[in-house]
């Protein structure tokens, strides 16, 4: 019987975009590394109860947005 390691994933794939729900948004970090690896995702629902954070998600999210022609929307700064 061959032992498994920590790391030994199955192989699953993916054909629609991955629905994100961060319930704590924080700084936007789970949705950078989706976007680090390369993962067909988009935000489904964010939310962030501290105006520190939430001023940072948004900043980031408009130079995002900005750099890579898609809508700002309402949540973006202008």
């Amino acid at each position: 019987m061959e032992a498994n390691t920590l790391f030994d994933f199955p192989k699953v794939e993916i054909t629609k975009p991955i629905r994100l729900i961060e319930a704590f948004g924080g700084i936007g970090s789970q949705a950078m590394a989706l976007r680090d690896i390369g993962a067909n995702f988009e935000h489904y629902r964010l939310i962030e109860f501290d105006p520190k954070y939430a001023d940072v998600i948004r900043k980031r999210w408009t130079t995002w947005a900005i750099e890579n022609h898609k809508e700002i929307g309402k949540g973006g700064l202008k």
